[in-house]
Parts: C-alpha cells; structure tokens; sequence
C-alpha cells in the first residue's frame, strides 16, 4: 500500500500540471516578496526617488576674477549667494498667476527680481521703452517677438512703426493673454467687462486674475525670456539674486506651487567700498537676450555666453570683461517630472576668472572723495547764506532730487505724518488741476503774468506737445519753413507772429494752443482723435481734457505740487524734517522728531546743522554747487592714481539685480544725475588753467619772450573785441607783467594780448590764424584727443571761435578733468604725453602675469624745453611768488608744489566754475591732479581737494597706511 502511495505521489508530483503550478506559485512568490520590498520596504526610497527621469546639461557659473587697487586691496569680490531659477519645462494651468505669486514672495522680504525688460513704466506711470534702449535694440526685440530674423523674414512696415505701448499691447493680449485692469477710459473697457463676467459664468463663479499694470509688465519680463529661449525648453532664467533668508524658507515651502524653480547658491558681485569707486568700476548683471547674439558673434562656440551669465555692465567691469569672465563648469543631471533634480551624472569645474590690478590707490581715492565732498558742502552753505536761501528752498530742492519718497507716501504710508502729507497733496493737487482747466477753458492769463508755479505747470504742458515719441511724432509739430512764413506774415502786418509772442510769454498758453489748431500745427491722432473731420473748439476741448490727464499722471507735475505746498505752508518744512527720520533719510533720533514736531527747533537751523556735519550731502541738498571731479595720475607713466566723481551711487544697489527703486531716483534725477562719470565725460571751459597753453603758443610764435611785458590794466580793450575783458582784479590793476608773473597773478589782459598778436598777420587781424596756432600749441599737450582711459570718455574741445577768450580758457574750451591733468602731467614731466590708463596689471589663478601695461608714449619732443621753464616758473610763482593767487594754500606741506588756479563763467546767472590744478613737489614731479567744482566760484576755493590729495600720497596724514606694489603678488 505504501508502495501505491508512492508511486501515486510521484505520479502527482510528476505531471506536468503541478509542475506549472508549482512554477506559477513560486512566480507568484517572487513577485508578492517584490512587490512587499518595493511598496512596504522601500517605499519611501522609492517615493522620493519616483519620476520621470529626464538628463539635462546645466552649465554652472564660474567665480569672476577679482578687483585690486595697485597694492592688493580688493575692490570688487564674488561672495556666494542664493539666486532664485526658473525654466519653463513645466506646464501649469496659470503660468501669469505662478510667476507674480513667485515675484510677490520675493519682493515681500525686500528682494529684487532680475528685470532687463527694455519695456518699462516710467515715473508717469506711462510705458516706455528703457532709457538708452538703441534703436537696434528695439529692432532685434521686435524680431524676436514676431519670431522674425533679418537673414530670412524682414519686419514689416507695420511692426517697425509700433511704439513701446503697441508692443506692450501686443504682448499683453496677443502674446502672453494678460489680464490687466482697464478703467472705463480704456476703448476696450465693455469688452472687457464682458470677458470678466464669461470667466465667471464658466468658473463656478470665481473671480479670474487681474493685473496691475506694473504687475503685467513684470509678468512680461519673465515671460519674455522663456518666449526668446523656446526652443531651449530646460534653459534657467535668474528671478532674483543674493535673495534674504525669508525669501528662501517662504519658496521653499511653498514649492509645490512652483515647479521648475530652483535656488541655487552661487557668487554675486560685491563691491565693498561701493560709492568711492562706482564710476570706475561699474557693475555687473545678467546678461540679457539682446546683449546676448552681439557678445557671442566674434566668440568660438566653446566661449559663448548663455542667458544666466553675468557680464559687465559698465565701467571696467565691462572692459575688461574678457578677462574677469571666467570658463564655466557643465553638470549632466537627472530632473523629475517636477523639474526637480535627482542626480548628478558628471561634471566639470568651472575656472574662475583673472585677477585685475588696478593703478588705483584705494586710500589716495577715498581721501579725494572725502575732500571734494566737504568742500563742496562747505561752499554749498556759503552760497545758501549768500543767495539767501530758506528752509523751503532747501526742502524744495530736495523734493526736486528725489530725496524723498514721494512714491511711497502715495503706495505704503507707514506713519500718520506720511498718511497726512499724501492727503494734502490729493487736495491741493485737484485745486490745482481745476484752476489749470479754468484757465485754459477762459481767455487764460499772459504767461508773463503767471505765478511761477503756474509757469511750470505751462512750461510742463508744452513740453509734453513738443516733445517726440519713440517714432518721431509730436503733437505739435512746426517746421523752420512754418516759422518762416508766420514771421513773413507778421512783417508784412508790422505786427509780430503768435509763435514768437508766445515764446516771448507776451500771449496765454490758450492762445497758443489754439492758434497751432487753426494751422494745421497739431496731430490729432496723438490725443486720441481720428482723422474725421473736427471743428476747432472740439479739437480744443479734447484736447484740454487730455491735457489735463497728462499733468495727473506726471511726476514732474507732482514734484510742482509739493513744491507749491511747501512755499504755501499747507506742509511745514518741520513736517519735512521729520520725514527724513520717518523714510529712513536720517537715522531715527526720537528726541530730534520730538522737538521738530513741537515746533521747539527752528527747521533751517536743523538743516543746516545736518548739512554742516555732512549727515545731509551736498549731493542731497542738490543746490549749486553740489558736483566735482578730481583726478590724480603719475606725471611719468600715464598712470591713473585716484579718479573721483561726485556725486556717486552704491553700485551694490545695480549688481546682481538691480534695484528697481533705486535705479529709478538715479535715472529720473534731473537736478544732481548721479549716474555721469564727471571725471571723464562732463566737458568745461577751464578758464586760468589754459594760460599755459597760450603762454606756450606766445613765446613758440617769438610774439613775446621770457622778459617781454604787457600792462595789465583790469581790463581789455581794443577794436578786435566786441565787448571788453574783465581782469578778475578789476578795477584794480597789475601793472606790467611777463609770462612768469602773468601766470603767477592770473592776468587775463596779457593773454588776451598775446592772442591778439597770435592773430595779426603782416599787420592785418585774422582770428581763424590766432585760433589754430592755440588749437597747434594745445594738442601738443595732448588737448586735442581722448587720454586712452579703459572707461567711456569723452572727447576734448579745442575752441574754435574768438582768440581773446579762447586764450584765457573761454570760449568754446571744453575738457574734463581727466584731459586736463594729462596736459598738466605733460607740463610736469617736460613735455612728455602719456596714454593714460586705470589698468596695472592681470592676474590668472596660479599669479602668472597674463596682461600688464607699460607706459605708452602719444607724443614727445614737440615742446621747447626753455619755454617750458618758464611756464613752469610761473606755475611755481602760483603757489610761492610774493602775489601767487594760491600763495596761502598749501603752507601745511614740508615741500614745493606748481599749481594753477582758474575760475571759468559759462552760464550767465550762475556762479562760475572753479578750477585748480598742481603737480608735485616742483623740483621732482611725481604727482599732477586736477580739481574742478562746477559753480564752485573760483579756482582758491577749490584748492583744499588738492591740498588733501598731496598730502594723502606723499603720506603727511597720520593715519596713512603704507604699501608695497613689489610684493602684492608673493
């Protein structure tokens, strides 16, 4: 039996039917064990790692090379931040809605987005393309839009005449479907209206997004990037950079919200002694989609730039790009569905860029600085007491320089002051509006005899009308033929022509503006009229309206009303002192807003308190003089040792994204523009500091000698001058003078005779002989090009019209101060014209020297040696003859100095401009500088800059810091 059982058990065992079972179960083991390890085990591995795996190259930045002045001391440095990446690899069902939820965070914690939109609002809340925008770059913007390249499909007529705002409008509607609030004004307010009300029917009654303008225009300059890398569809665009602490936690936890973001920590640009150097240095951002095709076109592949590169933007950190860039590194990655990364596959390193040694020396440059904006401040105060200014002037001006934050006071009032000053201003601005219209609507009132507050409400009106759009268009329009005719009209009528009645001020605004309808003289489609026929008082009418609406929306009209509310004491000018605590212009001082509020401290006295300690700058304050310039340079090499401009800006605020709000006070600061390098592209007449030039030129042409005199009466006189020369010692006199000590008094009469002699040939008077021998003698001081600086100059101008005045720097002299301490760096060294440059040396990673100038000669041996000992004498005399203008300056340093004072008028009605120029010590030159204050009055008063200059560079300062270029690089 057992037998049986056996042989049934194998039987069974045996059959090919358990064999299959037995496979399937053990199948079905293996699976369930599987499927047990997968989903219990490891299921969190596994839920974490689940996705889509999508490899990706990602290129990772390179650190740029560094910044030194000429000992080592870093001016600009790489620190490593988070910067906020978005891609659009992602598809979501409202991408408008998740990039100003994503700009919302940022900007919440006081972050920046990176913006390179070249269409932007401007103060008026009107849109505009960016200020500098070329017109090539409108061009390639249009291009990339309308998905047309000018190698294949060139634009049409209809697309190159479209305007910032149709472009926006394109965008808007056509492009990205923004929906941006419309006001019943808008043509397309119904439309819109209805749009709303279907969004809501088909959406369960929920309300669909709607944007602010500004909103919109951040929206579009997300979009746009990706729109322009289309066909890159995992290329990153940097959102914002060096973002705070907040910032991140709040993304972070928020992720789930924003697929294809990520932050990643990377070098920013850091300039720790931003404002002292900002003009020399520039800034750097990202680069953007225009910059981009032009910075690759002349690169091997290998080099190109791409969308999230940072590239110079102005000043050396844009010339010398090539060399701070950096190569950078590339990583292969794993992404998720989420855009998220899983993996690093491989990478290579990026190289960071070259090391810049500069000629700089940073203590000499922060010292000039110090120097020039205390003496500023100081002959600021003077022209305030002089000129009789008062405290509403003051605030006035500084309303006018955007100090305050009008902005704020309309968007974020904070304090009950801020609340209450923004009230009044809404009041005294509908008054103010409501007399305009009133004016305009009735006979309206001679300009002559308007309040000078009405005058620049007109003077705004008129601009508007004559001023043209990004296409050429004006809404009034009178051509020189135009004027022609109406002045022929007018002599034939013995009477004078409305046109120039009007500029006269002799006629009201109304008449103007009527009269410029009657001819024909208005574009009626710039204010909203098509070309069907209109009478004249409808066209009027409508075009009041418009009018008015312009001056509602302008900030320049808005900076009139507070102008007009200060002088009329609807705000105190104590109110205004504490908002200087209140938006952070000074630091809070509770017992100071105390007293301003009770009226216990007289505001001009405030004023001129903190603008005496320099807690208020000159730069602030905005009342001539508040700018300068200074150069210093070594007399034997060209090279450039300090280079100040005031007034400066951070350029912190620039790098890494720019700052919106700062930008726009520099951009739209009308009165002090901070943003122009003063040093290098702000052209003057350089009054005295010419002399030598002429000095030069007379003993050259053998019309005077060492010893040959003229009598300096106060005054010149003689039938080749229309109108006679003042001496700045007139009435008085100098008596006979030589060259020596014509210089050394700065005697106008003997320059102006040796011009007239200059001039005269075989005894007849030819002006154009006199003009080009001076032209001859100063491009042989190198007057007559730019000096080869490594940053945006601009270029000298030799005078071409009138001897006499050309001769003592009148004229139409014009020169910055870095041209002019080349030619008193020439005058210092014998005769020797360097190429001046900012640019010691460059570094790579391992020290190797990889760049590095010499002294460049642009001219020598042109100059007589004997004349110019003479010259040089008179310089002497300057500062230690018995009558030098500047013989009290300088008795503080142990050593002889030459020098030149000057002191330029250029505007009549304003102070003129004060010049002084020196070189030391005298019978070693090393050093030339250049001092120039605009409306700083006269050349003396200036002279404390180079005086502390001098000082800073030969070490007489206590606090001077000793260094040595030799060993920097060991």
């Amino acid at each position: 039996m057992i037998k049986d059982m056996y042989k049934s058990f194998i039987k069974f065992v045996t059959h090919r039917l358990f064999v299959l079972s037995v496979v399937f179960l053990g199948l079905f083991i293996l699976l369930f064990v599987r499927l047990y390890t997968i989903q219990i085990a490891e299921h969190e591995q596994h839920n974490k790692d689940f996705a889509l795996k999508v490899i990706k190259t990602r290129e990772t930045p390179s650190t740029r090379g560094t910044i030194y002045d000429r000992y080592g001391r870093p001016l600009a440095v790489d620190e490593l931040a988070y910067t906020v990446y978005i891609d659009d690899s992602t598809e979501v069902d409202d991408k408008n809605k998740m990039i100003i939820d994503l700009i919302n965070i940022i900007e919440k914690h006081d972050d920046n987005i990176v913006n390179e939109f070249i269409i932007v609002l401007n103060e008026n809340n009107q849109i505009q393309y960016r200020e500098g925008t070329s017109e090539s770059t409108i061009k390639r913007f249009k291009e990339l839009v309308f998905r047309k390249d000018t190698r294949d499909k060139e634009l049409t007529e209809e697309e190159l005449e479209m305007d910032a705002l149709d472009m926006y409008i394109y965008l808007r509607d056509n492009q990205f479907n923004i929906n941006e609030e419309r006001t019943p004004d808008d043509e397309d307010y119904e439309d819109w209206l209805e749009i709303q009300e279907k969004y809501k029917e088909d959406n369960n009654e929920e309300e669909m997004p709607i944007y602010s303008r500004e909103e919109t225009i951040k929206i579009m300059s997300v979009r746009q990037v990706f729109d322009e890398t289309r066909y890159h569809k995992y290329t990153q665009a940097a959102l914002a950079v060096d973002i705070s602490d907040e910032t991140f936690a709040e993304i972070e936890e928020n992720i789930t919200l924003f697929p294809s973001v990520t932050i990643i920590q990377e070098p920013i640009r850091v300039y720790p002694e931003g404002e002292y150097f900002a003009h020399i240095l520039g800034y750097t951002g990202k680069i953007s989609a225009y910059q981009l095709e032009d910075m690759n076109e002349d690169l091997p592949e290998e080099e190109h730039y791409s969308l999230n590169d940072t590239v110079g933007k102005d000043g050396l950190e844009q010339s010398m790009e090539e060399y701070l860039r950096g190569i950078k590194g590339e990583e292969h990655i794993f992404v998720n569905s989420l855009g998220r990364i899983i993996e690093v596959i491989d990478s290579t390193e990026p190289q960071a860029g070259n090391d810049v040694y500069l000629t700089i020396d940073k203590d000499l440059q922060i010292d000039t600085y110090d120097a020039l904006e205390q003496t500023i401040s100081e002959l600021q105060l003077n022209a305030i007491s002089e000129n009789g200014y008062n405290s509403k002037d003051i605030i006035n001006s500084m309303l006018n320089n955007n100090v305050f934050d009008i902005k704020k006071l309309e968007k974020n009032p904070e304090t009950d002051l801020e609340k209450d000053v923004y009230s009044k201003y809404e009041v005294t601005k509908e008054e103010e509006l409501n007399a305009i219209e009133k004016e305009l609507q009735g006979n309206g009132t001679v300009y002559n005899n308007l309040s000078e507050y009405r005058k620049e409400s007109v003077d705004l009106i008129v601009s508007e009308l004559r001023t043209a759009n990004s296409n050429g268009d004006r809404i009034i329009s009178i051509s020189e033929d135009d004027r022609q005719a109406e002045a022929d009209e007018a002599n034939r009528n013995s009477t004078t022509s409305v046109l120039d009645d009007f500029a006269n001020g002799k006629i009201s605004l109304n008449q103007y503006l009527k009269h410029c309808i009657s001819q024909g003289y208005m574009n009626l489609k710039m204010i909203g009229l098509e070309e069907d026929y209109y009478d004249s008082s409808e066209v009027y009418d409508h075009l009041v309206e418009y009018l008015i609406e312009m001056l509602s929306n302008s900030y320049d009209f808005t900076r009139i009303i507070y102008n007009l509310m200060t002088d009329n004491g609807i705000v105190s000018t104590n109110d205004w002192c504490v908002l200087l605590y209140e938006q952070n212009i000074l630091p809070y001082d509770e017992e100071m807003v105390g007293k301003l509020s009770k009226n216990s401290i007289n505001s001009y006295s405030f004023l001129i308190d903190k603008m005496t300690n320099l807690e208020l700058t000159p730069a602030q304050i905005g009342i001539e003089p508040y700018q300068g310039s200074s150069v210093v340079a070594d007399v034997h090499t060209g090279e450039v040792l300090a280079m100040v401009s005031y007034p400066s800006y951070d350029n912190n605020y620039l790098a890494n994204g720019v700052d919106a709000d700062y930008y726009w006070n520099l951009s739209t600061n009308e009165v002090t523009k901070p943003l122009i390098h003063r040093a290098t592209q702000y052209n003057l007449a350089p009054g005295s500091t010419y002399k030598m030039v002429t000095g030069m030129a007379g003993l050259g042409e053998g019309v005077v000698d060492r010893y040959s005199t003229v009598y300096g009466s106060g005054s010149y006189t003689n039938s080749r001058v229309y109108s006679s020369i003042k001496c700045w010692v007139h009435p008085g006199s100098h008596g006979s003078v030589n060259v020596c000590s014509a210089l050394e008094v700065s005697c106008n009469v003997y320059f102006n005779e040796v011009a007239d002699r200059l001039s005269m040939i075989t005894g007849k008077y030819d002006s154009e002989r006199g003009l080009s021998t001076l032209y001859q003698y100063a491009a042989m001081f190198g007057l007559d090009e730019k000096t080869g600086i490594e940053v945006l100059e601009s270029s000298p101008q030799i005078s071409d019209a009138d001897p006499h005045r050309s001769a003592i720097g009148q004229g139409t002299n014009a020169f910055t101060a870095t041209h002019v301490t080349r030619y008193i760096s020439t005058i210092a060294n014998g005769g020797t014209v360097y190429d001046f440059t900012l640019i010691n040396q460059v570094v790579d990673q391992n020290n190797n020297v990889i760049y590095s100038t010499e002294p460049s000669v642009n001219k020598e041996g042109e100059i007589n040696q004997e004349h110019l000992s003479y010259i040089q004498e008179g310089m002497y005399d300057v500062i230690n003859g018995a009558r030098g203008t500047a013989r009290t300056r300088f008795t503080d340093i142990p050593f002889e100095i030459a020098g030149k004072s000057g002191t330029a008028q250029e505007v009549q009605g304003k102070a003129n401009h004060g010049w002084f120029v020196a070189y030391a010590p005298y019978d070693d030159p090393q050093i030339a500088t250049t001092v120039v204050i605009p409306n700083g009055e006269s050349g003396g008063a200036v002279t404390p800059v180079a005086n502390a200059s001098i000082k800073t560079y030969f070490g007489l300062n206590n606090e001077t810091e000793y260094y040595s270029y030799d060993n920097i690089l060991e």
